[in-house]
């Protein structure tokens, strides 16, 4: 179990409870195990098995107020909501100033103000909640492009999720609602569910392919590293694999670049997101794609997939970078800006 290996760790204790059924010790360690076994699974996305594992949790200590917890993200993301809302209330019983809990359940009844009356489709790969106003015809093409990315970006990353993905289309004005805290420049989100403005299909097919793209990107790496990547590192890589769908103007690029220059790799914000000025939180997905674009172009798609099965491994991005190439992301990051240098023609 401190190995982490919690499938033979259950194993073991099992096996030791047929010795001594009675022992509590054993009864705890098997809560235990089972508990983190469904946390590992849950942080790699596989959310059913997760479940399962958290309820074998509950059978040996009910009152396991983070087991509860565990229990309702889980629910939660597989958008069982009255499950998800039982266990969470069951955690804050049990746990008062468990905040996490706190604050989902907040969460939960915020969106049922706006969710209460949406119809829900599911895909070979996703689970579609819409307003019962959607024009049919938005929802359809939707639809589409997302099982479209889960093919592309499958085929980029080299990792495609068991577990369905929930998407959430939001009508005009509840978008904002739902989603509070983002910068206005946000064209969608993803924080266990992709949640999109249905606001934004004002703008061209184009313009809503690539956010579907970009957002389905981020439920990819979410379940490859497990949750170990840097904000601004999967920013870039949800940028690049807009590419699969249309590719992007390089004249913009070059001229944010002129105008505002480069900032070192080591200095970029690590939360994009934090970033409240539209022209700087551009330049920073600019130069996070172009890292990307960097790494492509010296190791390939081979190459981005071992730093992020290093970051699943537990490695820093330093380190996943520096153990692939053979060199500091100091001696990286000059390479990389005359990389961006010459590409883009831009006078030094």
């Amino acid at each position: 179990m401190n190995a982490g290996k919690y499938q033979k760790a259950i194993e073991s204790f099992k096996t030791a409870q047929n010795y001594m059924p009675s022992n509590e010790t054993i009864v705890k360690n098997l809560m235990v195990a089972y508990n983190n076994y469904g946390f590992q699974l849950k942080q790699g996305g596989e959310l059913y098995l997760a479940i399962e594992q958290f309820e074998n949790a509950l059978f040996y200590d009910e009152r396991s107020p983070y087991t509860h917890y565990n229990l309702g993200q889980a629910y939660y993301l597989t958008q069982d909501i009255t499950k998800a809302k039982q266990n969470l209330e069951a955690a804050l019983r049990l746990k008062p100033d468990l905040e996490g809990a706190r604050r989902l359940l907040s969460k939960i009844k915020r969106e049922e103000q706006v969710e209460t009356k949406f119809q829900t489709i599911n895909t070979m790969h996703f689970i579609i909640g819409f307003s019962e106003f959607a024009p049919i015809d938005e929802v359809s093409y939707v639809k589409t492009y997302l099982e479209e990315a889960y093919g592309k970006i499958g085929i980029f990353l080299d990792y495609y999720p068991t577990q369905k993905t929930v998407v959430i289309l939001y009508p005009e004005g509840a978008y904002d609602q739902v989603v509070k805290g983002k910068p206005q420049w946000s064209h969608g989100v993803f924080d266990g569910k992709i949640r999109l403005p249905a606001s934004k299909y004002k703008y061209s097919t184009e313009d809503v392919v690539r956010i579907i793209y970009h957002e389905y990107a981020h439920v990819v790496l979410s379940g490859l590293t497990r949750g170990n990547c840097p904000n601004w590192f999967n920013e870039g890589i949800a940028s690049k694999a807009e590419d699969y769908a249309h590719y992007r103007d390089r004249e913009i690029i070059q001229k944010y670049i002129e105008r505002f220059g480069l900032v070192p790799i080591p200095d970029i914000p690590g939360n994009l997101g934090s970033i409240r000025d539209r022209q700087k939180a551009t330049l920073m997905y600019i130069e996070s794609y172009l890292v990307i674009e960097y790494i492509l172009k010296r190791a390939g798609n081979s190459g981005l997939q071992l730093i992020l099965k290093a970051l699943r491994n537990g490695y820093s991005l330093r380190n996943a970078i520096e153990s692939l190439f053979k060199e500091s992301l100091e001696n990286f990051n000059r390479k990389w800006y005359r990389f961006v240098i010459d590409e883009f023609r831009i006078s030094t």
